[in-house]
């Protein structure tokens, strides 16, 4: 063999390292001919670890594993990555006995006290529709069970308060002796004001004032703080306010009305004196026509009036909120290539059907029900082929998550999933996105 102008040895002392001696031969003619070889003998040799070396790193390699144990011995020994590990309770339908099924209407919560008929509801959300005020929440319903005896359920409850009115206070100008115009003329300026712009010339229109005393508690300096009197102004709160620049300008005898900036939930809210969910006492509840939302039992009063707090009704009493229904929602989506809309593949919800309000709940799976559904996709390569699952699917799911429910189309899925979601009632939805995509594509 030819020498190579690199020669190298390597050799080991007692603490295991590695050394390399090298030496350079400048005489040899054919140094350059077979550089290759002897790095590879290097690297070879270099690969050659000493039995010191070797129990050294075996050492070094042991005390990071015994490390990571003492500080993981809360955690689990290993985590499931599938479904497999929560198998809540089967998802049945409820069983109601024919007398359950008879009363289950609004004459079942309606309860009776000195010749007065009520419904105690705890409300929880608010909204305002045309005029009207929407006013959720839960109301108490007796069931009898299939064994005979008797539990209290609560169920989702709307009441439409009807008849809500604008409250705007006008305050009058000043003349030039320093003393405010007449009412009379205050009146008919205001008159020409709300109508015909506001309040249309129609039978039922009709708008209402009086003279009352009122103290002034906000920002603006040229609004006297002392008791004043306004003229107030009352109509159907489905009619719009005056525009912002009379309200801000005043005119001849009006300087200014106040007020128009309430909305009709603020006037509502604040008259009933509604401090945030809490018991309510409905007075004179009364059916309605036509269902306007998805709660259970739907109800209506003629007048705001109607409606109070249940703590100012019975002083002394404390009653606690009701458990509430929770579920949270998943979908997944694809857009279809000829109507370039969002369709539902497939869905997965769970539900907590015993959610407190004030205190801790119950995170077992024990009030816990799931529901997961599945459609089949086309063959995006073989046009006006039926939709299809995978071949394996069935033992996919047997193996990794047997609660999921296989639809044969996107309409199946649908109607199963709107079903589910009628039986639990929930209160509310939780969702990644809910209120931007999903709620608009379901």
């Amino acid at each position: 063999a030819k020498k190579a102008p690199t020669t190298s040895t390597t050799n080991s002392d007692g603490d295991g390292d590695i050394k390399m001696d090298n030496a350079t031969n400048e005489n040899d003619e054919d140094a350059v001919a077979k550089p290759v070889q002897r790095k590879r003998f290097a690297r070879a040799k270099l690969g050659r670890i000493s039995a010191p070396a070797k129990a050294a790193m075996e050492k070094a390699h042991q005390k990071p594993q015994e490390t990571a144990s003492k500080l993981a011995t809360s955690a689990p020994s290993n985590v499931d990555m599938t479904s497999a590990s929560f198998k809540p309770d089967t998802i049945a339908v409820e069983v109601v006995n024919e007398s359950t099924a008879k009363a289950a209407n609004l004459e079942s919560v309606i309860q009776e006290k000195e010749g007065e008929k009520y419904i105690d509801m705890f409300w929880m959300d608010i909204a305002e529709r045309n005029g009207d005020v929407l006013v959720f929440g839960k109301v108490p319903m007796e069931q009898t069970m299939a064994n005979g005896k008797t539990t209290t359920q609560y169920v989702s409850c709307c009441a439409t308060v009807k008849n809500n009115v604008r409250n705007l206070f006008v305050l009058p100008k000043k003349d030039d002796n320093g003393e405010y115009e007449s009412m009379m003329n205050v009146h008919s300026e205001v008159k020409s004001i709300l109508q015909p712009s506001c309040i249309p010339h129609v039978a039922g229109a009709t708008w209402a004032g009086k003279v009352v005393k009122r103290n002034y508690a906000f920002d603006d300096p040229s609004i006297p703080r002392e008791e004043t009197q306004y003229l107030k102004v009352i109509y159907d709160a489905k009619y719009p306010v005056p525009p912002s620049e009379v309200c801000a300008a005043g005119g001849q005898y009006i300087d200014k009305i106040l007020g128009a900036g309430a909305s009709t939930l603020e006037n509502f809210i604040v008259k009933r004196k509604l401090m945030g969910p809490c018991w309510i006492r409905i007075k004179n509840p009364a059916s309605c026509g036509a269902p306007l939302t998805w709660c259970k039992f739907e109800l209506q009063v003629d007048t705001p009036k109607d409606i109070c707090r249940l703590d100012l009704v019975e002083t002394g009493v404390n009653r606690p909120p009701p458990p509430i229904v929770t579920m949270s929602l998943k979908l997944k989506t694809i857009v279809n290539p000829k109507t370039h809309k969002s369709e539902v593949v497939s869905v997965s919800a769970l539900c907590h059907k015993q959610v407190m309000l004030d205190s801790a709940s119950d995170e077992s799976p024990r009030f816990m029900t799931q529901l997961s559904l599945i459609r089949p996709l086309g063959n995006a390569g073989t046009p006006g082929t039926m939709p299809q699952f995978p071949r394996d699917i069935d033992q996919e799911i047997s193996s990794n998550m047997p609660q999921l429910q296989r639809m044969p189309n996107e309409r199946a899925l649908l109607s199963r999933l709107f079903a589910q979601i009628g039986s639990w009632d929930p209160d509310v939805i939780i969702g990644h996105n809910a209120v931007g995509f999903d709620m608009e594509v379901l």
